[in-house]
């Protein structure tokens, strides 16, 4: 078994015990949380500004592959916050993103419903109660994309069952 050094200090005649290494790392985290917001208002404001242009239109992959690579950026900084459910929110962002990402299908607006919830979750206004009641409705929005049919050969993706150009169901 490979001992970590701060097990082996632990372990030593007058080491640190676990709760005092746990109350420090948790002292460490909370002076790291005045940036941890700064970054996660910043990057809400970037994901907003990439998605809301485009809510009539589909965000283009680029667009979505940043929003993604964001949302997982931003998840990280939540272990430095109290915001009960935020992380839930961005992770909830990145599986919706992927899913866009896997066809062309678009309805608009699909992430207006996900980007409220993470602005609402940023300043606490939802009970736990209401985020997973609307966490089940961001996941529905998942499924449907996860449900069409991918971009195929020629780029094009439909729901499975929505019709094609040609006016056959697929």
């Amino acid at each position: 078994m490979v001992k970590t050094a701060l097990e082996t200090r632990c372990r030593m005649p007058g080491g640190k015990r676990i709760a005092a290494a746990l109350g420090d790392a948790s002292k460490n985290l909370e002076s790291l949380a005045p940036e941890s917001l700064r970054l996660i208002d910043s990057g809400l404001k970037e994901i907003s500004a990439l998605v809301d242009a485009a809510e009539q239109a589909r965000p283009g992959d680029d667009d979505l592959v940043r929003v993604r690579a964001l949302a997982d950026e931003l998840v990280g900084y939540c272990a430095t916050v109290d915001l009960p459910g935020l992380d839930t929110a961005f992770i909830r962002l990145c599986q919706l993103t992927e899913a866009v990402l896997r066809t062309t299908y678009w309805k608009s607006d699909t992430f207006a419903p996900t980007l409220l919830v993470l602005k609402m979750a940023r300043h606490r206004a939802l009970t736990p109660g209401e985020l997973e009641k609307l966490f089940k409705g961001i996941d529905q929005c998942t499924e449907k994309y996860l449900s069409s049919r991918p971009a195929g050969p020629s780029g094009v993706g439909q729901p499975a069952h929505m019709p094609s150009v040609h006016g056959r169901v697929h």
